[in-house]
């Protein structure tokens, strides 16, 4: 025999996370079955009308957040048989009025509740949209669709990737399936993504009219009399309130005069692009490249050109890029470094001594007179050189030269009437030479 329980109290369809109870009864003598675990249990659903469908069996605790197909003893003590079930949100699912869940387990009776399912007041339908517009929904295929069957239906979109909680009447529907619901109004924004909806006809909270009238504009209309319980003074234009700037960034803000923002796009923060500036107390950031317009630096360079420096007293930190005309006094000397390049000629001669570094000299004209230090000897024979061999007739360095004559006394092979040169490594060819005999030979030339 079975064991029905009735411990399903009705739920709402779509609802989610819900808790029911059942109890199990041993055939044995009919007491209640205690300490059993949900691995020792079958559980499955059948929404009225439709097959079974199989729950997968969760550990849960008393107390513990609800959780799909959960099973666990109550309290073995004081509810012996009594265990708890946490049902799969789609055993809810809209579509039917009851759902029965059925719970099996060896050497008991087969317990099962049913759990009735009633509708949201009004809610006639939910389901995934087929289709959507720029002030229209296609329901799913199998949707009601006589013409005009959802003619006055509240259609709420419940998600969407943009769009969701908009909502609007449908003012006519096709006959076609899935039918076609034409809205009030244009979605105010665009509905993207896999569209869900609510549709509510029947019995409504306000009528068609009304719900079309509170939601027939985006912007509501506010007459604001109090900011923050302060009287809002009558504004010199009408439907533009006067605006009194007293902190910006928690900084006062204050002006003596009057302030005019020009009309244009500024290019940063940081530009003034109309108006004119009498006086600039201090500029905070120094001038790059572009900062002057053309006029600006026409104006400068007339300027410059119109007047002499007369002296230089102190350093200059910088480089004199353009070139300097003469230097009519001694320059008395040079203590420091010369770090960056002598462009032109230096066409007189240098008195002196240079007693700072010279970073590099990029050519010298008059290479006679020269000695190397003993050093500068040890660091030239000792220098490893870089392994290279001359091409038959090409030109020859004193490195390949080198390397050539030290692979035809240490490296090489004979065969016939060639003898094959090899390179450092002994394996690679280097190149190869040619004997006018292979058992005596008297003459010897290059092959390669």
């Amino acid at each position: 025999m079975a064991n029905s329980n009735n411990f399903g109290s009705a739920v709402i369809s779509d609802s989610t996370s819900n808790t029911i109870y059942f109890m199990l009864r041993k055939t044995a003598d009919n007491t209640e079955q205690t300490g059993k675990v949900y691995s020792d249990i079958t559980a499955q659903y059948i929404r009225a009308g439709a097959s079974a469908t199989a729950v997968t069996e969760a550990t849960q605790t008393t107390n513990g957040a609800w959780s799909s197909g959960g099973i666990v003893e109550m309290d073995a003590t004081n509810s012996p048989g009594l265990y708890r079930f946490d049902a799969p949100d789609a055993a809810f699912a809209y579509g039917v009025n009851r759902v029965i869940f059925t719970f099996k387990c060896a050497s008991c009776y087969l317990s099962v509740v049913e759990v009735p399912i009633c509708l949201e007041p009004g809610l006639s339908r939910t389901g995934t949209a087929s289709g959507v517009a720029a002030q229209s929904i296609t329901l799913e295929s199998g949707a009601p669709h006589t013409t005009d069957e959802w003619k006055g239906a509240l259609i709420y979109i419940e998600n969407a990737t943009t769009g969701a909680g908009q909502a609007g009447i449908c003012t006519t529907s096709s006959n076609a399936n899935p039918p076609v619901l034409t809205m009030d109004r244009a979605w105010g924004i665009s509905l993207t993504g896999t569209v869900t909806y609510r549709a509510y006809k029947g019995s409504l909270p306000l009528s068609a009219a009304e719900i079309t009238a509170q939601i027939t504009t985006d912007v509501p209309s506010v007459n604001t009399t109090k900011w923050n319980g302060t009287a809002v003074a009558t504004p010199a234009t009408a439907g533009i309130p006067d605006v009194n700037v007293k902190n910006i960034d928690n900084d006062a803000a204050s002006a003596s005069g009057t302030v005019t923002f020009p009309n244009a796009t500024l290019a940063s923060t940081t530009n003034i692009t109309g108006g004119t500036i009498t006086t600039v107390t201090n500029l905070t950031n120094a001038p790059t490249s572009g900062d002057l317009t053309s006029t600006m630096k026409t104006s400068v360079g007339t300027a410059v050109a119109a007047s002499a420096v007369a002296s230089v007293t102190g350093n200059v930190g910088g480089n004199v890029t353009g070139s300097v005309g003469s230097v009519v006094g001694a320059v008395g000397s040079v203590t420091g470094d010369v770090g960056g390049n002598v462009v032109g000629n230096v066409t007189g001669n240098v008195g002196g001594n240079v007693t700072g570094s010279v970073g590099s000299v990029t050519t010298v004209s008059d290479k006679t007179g020269y000695t190397l230090s003993n050093t500068g000897m040890d660091n030239l024979l000792t220098r490893a050189i870089t392994e290279a061999y001359s091409t038959d007739g090409g030109t020859i360095s004193i490195g390949t030269a080198l390397y050539d004559l030290l692979a035809t006394l240490q490296e090489f092979s004979i065969s016939g009437t060639t003898a094959t040169v090899k390179k450092r490594n002994g394996s690679t060819t280097a190149f190869t030479l040619a004997l006018n005999d292979a058992t005596d030979p008297s003459a010897i030339t290059r092959n390669s």
